[in-house]
């Protein structure tokens, strides 16, 4: 048996997942190939609110349902109220899976881990699939 098949891996992918939607089940699924294990870090409202300056039409608890619907096989946890970085120093994930459009804070990020790999997941059908787009359509719409 050689080094490589007792070694465990684990990927974290971040994000808010508002109006769950095929880009997001591709995000997930993409990252999902990246390691045995995938824990997914749901965005707490008022991070959300602090970030994007709107609340998500989706509060933070169905976000998660959400994926765990579509996912039960995974990890999915909301991030920490004060303190970005603990899912990191929690789970110690060796993959960090990026959507195409987050912005990640890639010095605090290696301050933490400094071996964590850092791979971009492409977007899917953006034209679409984006949900800052889907908001004003009406079946997606909170009124």
């Amino acid at each position: 048996m050689s080094l490589h098949e007792n070694f465990h891996s684990r990927v974290m992918a971040f994000g808010t997942f508002d109006l769950f939607h095929p880009g997001h089940q591709y995000y997930i699924s993409e990252a999902m190939k990246q390691a045995d294990e995938c824990i997914v870090v749901v965005a707490r409202d008022h991070r959300v609110v602090s970030w994007k300056g709107r609340t998500p039409v989706d509060d933070e608890e169905k976000r998660k349902q959400n994926i765990e619907k579509h996912f039960p096989g995974i990890r999915v946890i909301l991030w920490d109220e004060v303190d970005m970085m603990m899912p990191l120093r929690m789970y110690k994930p060796d993959i960090l899976a990026v959507w195409y459009d987050q912005k990640v804070p890639l010095d605090r990020v290696h301050e933490v881990l400094p071996e964590v790999s850092i791979i971009r997941i492409a977007g899917f059908e953006t034209d679409t699939w984006k949900s800052s787009k889907l908001r004003d359509i009406p079946p997606y719409r909170k009124e």
